[in-house]
């Protein structure tokens, strides 16, 4: 037996045989409109996105920083480069790290006392480089610098054994430094480094890596304000030989240094990263 669906007219008489609109009184379908999320739907929806980011964030972070360390090296592989011209340039001595006066290895003091100038490395090789205006000189992890008296952002110290040193005031030479040809062991001696030192709760900027052992053999404690190796890549450093390659060493294994954060970014490479002589 068929079953026949009937609707009211306007006049109010029911008129066979027609079917009802979709939408309009269908058991089981909303009257109000499109169904919408309850506060509670929600609530689940914004937890669960929160959850995925937590999730998406640290391995955002760590890519980022792999692309940081990726520029610091190429950045010290050109100061690398740099320095090994000087020395065809120079009769084989490395560059002078201070001149006794306003010229450092990687700046020149203006009238203002900030490094704003060409440095001995970049003049002597006819470039206008300097640690305030090239890229090169700037580690992008290194961000906490902001001394009046060193560039922002610059974050490489160069071997306190390698470049002849002049005492301040230039009245005498502190150091001779070394000549290339003297380096036996090119592959393990660096000529710059990730560096910093911790002024307060900052890290600061520097223009020399010092080693656990100074120059002659004494205990360089004293002078860690100077500059220690900086691992700050993810307790890694990115550090340029003599033979050119640039190496990113690990924290694990160096030797300790009492710098002021307690060895949790400072510390010493072994002696035979500086010392060209062991």
């Amino acid at each position: 037996m068929s079953t026949r669906v009937t609707l009211l007219s306007a006049a109010g008489k029911l008129l066979p045989g027609r079917v009802s609109p979709p939408g309009t009184n269908v058991p089981g379908r909303s009257k109000t409109g499109p169904r919408t999320f309850t506060l509670i739907e929600l609530l689940v929806v914004i937890a669960i996105i929160a959850i995925l980011a937590g999730m998406l964030l640290p391995a955002l972070n760590a890519a980022r920083e792999k692309a940081r360390a990726i520029a610091c090296v190429n950045n010290q592989r050109q100061v690398t480069l740099l320095h090994l011209s000087y020395t065809d340039v120079s009769k084989g001595y490395f560059c002078v790290s201070y001149d006794g006066g306003s010229l450092y290895w990687n700046a020149g003091m203006d009238s203002s006392w900030l490094k704003t100038q060409p440095g001995i490395l970049a003049s002597t090789l006819g470039m206008n480089l300097n640690a305030s205006n090239s890229k090169i000189y700037q580690c992008p992890t290194f961000t906490d610098a902001a001394t009046a008296w060193d560039a922002k952002f610059v974050g490489y110290g160069y071997n306190e054994f390698l470049g002849p040193e002049v005492n301040y005031g230039g009245a005498s030479l502190a150091w001779p430094g070394f000549k290339i040809s003297f380096i036996k062991r090119t592959s393990d001696v660096v000529i710059t480094a990730d560096c910093a030192y911790l002024n307060g709760t900052k890290y600061e900027p520097v223009d020399f890596a010092r080693a656990p052992e100074g120059r002659g053999g004494t205990v360089n404690e004293s002078l860690i304000s100077a500059g220690t190796i900086d691992f700050r890549h993810s307790k890694r450093a990115a550090c340029g030989m003599v033979d050119g390659h640039v190496e990113s060493i690990q924290k694990t294994g160096i030797k300790q240094s009492s710098a002021k954060d307690g060895g949790k970014r400072l510390g010493f490479l072994e002696q035979k990263y500086y010392d060209p002589q062991l």
